[in-house]
């Protein structure tokens, strides 16, 4: 049976943040894992006219070890999905 973690992360600040990932209770995962990132300026919005102007960009990269970093963009709402 395949298991996956999704972490969700909400940075608020003005800058990036990065860190370490804890993930122990989780080994034997696969180090590509699924990121989908939201991010603006706190108040943005789309209009008629930019319907698609704050988007989820969706990517896979490589987390590897049982404590990966990762920078979370400013202003930014972010998913990582581990699986096994």
């Amino acid at each position: 049976m395949k298991k996956t973690l999704a972490l969700h992360v909400v940075n608020t600040g003005a800058e990036a943040v990065s860190t370490s990932i804890e993930l122990s209770g989780f080994e034997g995962r696969n180090a590509e894992v699924d990121v989908y990132v939201l991010s603006g300026e706190l108040n943005s919005r789309n209009t008629p006219a930019e319907p698609e102007k704050y988007k989820t960009i969706s990517s896979k990269i490589n987390l590897k070890g049982d404590a990966p970093n990762y920078s979370f963009p400013a202003h930014s709402y972010t998913i990582i999905k581990f699986k096994k």
